[in-house]
Order: structure tokens, then sequence, then C-alpha cells
């Protein structure tokens, strides 16, 4: 049989693991092969093929544009994914023994595009995303740099989205290491992250403190239950962050938001 061919049947099985298309496969398989990806290794054309389909990636498989190539005999099948899958795509490389049966295969994972940057502006999916966080059991994380330069990192079960281009935390300790620390260097990372659905976005930009009554008021009303209830004397202090860059992966893809911050 042809390579190619028997390469594209494997193509076939990734693009929709049927019971025909796996058993077309098998046809071409080496007994001893052994398969090598980010995932592991696996050996014998039995488990192999009970592994196929069972890929992660398995909808962008589905969907996505191949190619393929012949080089020193061996076949490189190139799959092109769509823009909002979590990766550009994937380079499979067939070698053969001297039946022309698939020996093994290596898959590589080809890196997604930057997009292209935007406004800064939270949109409703980073807004229910952060607002919704510590009931979701994903608070968001806070890293900031103390006067002495050393690195921290917390949750704050209170971050929130204040407007369409700053963030809020309300601070229940006034005299802890936060407040401290943007006095001194005012620049946030703040980092949140759904397994479950693997959305997850890096906030970066600069905050401050807020004196104004309505900034507290606003702030403190829409913390998490639990968070008011820690500090029910209201003896904490708003900090409103403006953010200079988003960026990060949801449900639409890539993000990548930029504005200018000052020098």
């Amino acid at each position: 049989m042809d390579r190619i061919e028997a390469a594209m049947r494997w193509v076939g099985v990734l693009s929709g693991p049927s019971d025909d298309a796996k058993a077309a496969l098998a046809e071409v398989v080496a007994e001893e092969v052994v398969t090598v990806s980010p995932l592991g290794t696996t050996e014998g054309r039995s488990e192999v093929l009970a592994d196929l389909g069972r890929s992660p990636l398995a909808e962008h498989l589905a969907r996505a544009a191949w190619s393929e190539q012949v080089q020193d005999g061996q076949v490189e099948v190139t799959a092109a994914f769509a823009p909002a899958a979590p990766v550009g795509g994937l380079t499979l490389r067939f070698s053969f023994d001297d039946a022309d049966r698939i020996s093994r295969v290596e898959t590589g994972i080809l890196p997604a595009p930057p997009p292209e940057p935007a406004p800064i502006r939270i949109t409703e999916a980073m807004r229910g995303a952060v607002n919704g966080a510590l009931a979701n059991g994903t608070p968001v994380m806070v890293a900031y740099v103390d006067p002495d330069g050393q690195p921290h990192l917390s949750f704050r079960g209170s971050t929130q989205v204040f407007d369409d281009t700053r963030l809020a935390l309300w601070i229940r300790d006034p005299s802890g290491g936060l407040l401290a620390a943007i006095g001194h260097n005012p620049r946030l990372a703040l980092f949140y992250r759904d397994p479950a659905t693997r959305a997850g976005y890096q906030f970066h930009g600069r905050a401050h403190a807020s004196q104004d009554p309505e900034v507290a008021d606003r702030v403190y009303t829409n913390s998490p239950e639990v968070e008011r209830n820690i500090d029910a004397q209201r003896k904490g202090v708003p900090v409103l962050v403006d953010l200079d860059r988003i960026q990060g992966r949801d449900a639409e893809g890539p993000v990548l938001m930029t504005g200018d911050p000052p020098s």
C-alpha cells in the first residue's frame, strides 16, 4: 500500500474514530507500532488503536485542514486548526517497516499564532469569570512586589470588574502587604484560570487605593458575601487597577488587549 494512503487512514481515525475507520487502519499498522506524543508513549497495535480518537483536541482534529509531504521514506502530515483552538495544529511524522506498515508515529504541537492586539475592553466573558471566580472555586491570584523587591502571590476573593478598563479589590487589612507594596510600586498582575473550561486571563495594570466613599460602597457591596462577612465593620480599603494589558484564552479564542501605560 502507498505510504501516504496509510498515513491518511490514520488521519481518518483522528478526524472521525469510527469502528470502520479503525478496522481499515489496523490493516496498515505494524504489530509493534510505537506512538510518541506530548501525552506519552504507547506501544503495540491494539493499545495504539484503542487510544486513537481520545485526544483532548478531538473536536479540533475533526475540523482540521490536513496536508502531507514525503521525505526520505517518511510521511509527515500537518493538521492546521481554526484560530479559536488552543494550539495552532499538530504534526504527525510516520515511519514504516519493510512491508510499508506504520511502525512509529511522532506527534508534535504547532503553536497558535499570536492574536492581533485590540484596545482594552473587558468582555462579558471576562466579567462573568472574574466576578464569579470565588464562587466557582477559581479565585483570582494577585502578584505584587513589596518595597524590598520581594515578589508575593496571594488569592484575592474580592477581585471584581469595576468598569470596562478597570478591576477592583476590597483590601480587608489596610496594614497588610499589598497596600504598602502598591504605594511603592503600583504595578500588579492578576491571574484567573478555570481548568474545567480552560479559560484563563492575565491582567496587568497599575493599582491605587481609592479614598472616594462611593467607590468604597460599590466595591464592598459587590464583593462576595463571605468577603464582606470577614470585614463586617468595613475597616478595609478599595483598590482600583487601571489595566494596561489583558491576555489569555476563552471560548472565543485567544485574547490580547493592550493600552498605553505611562512611562
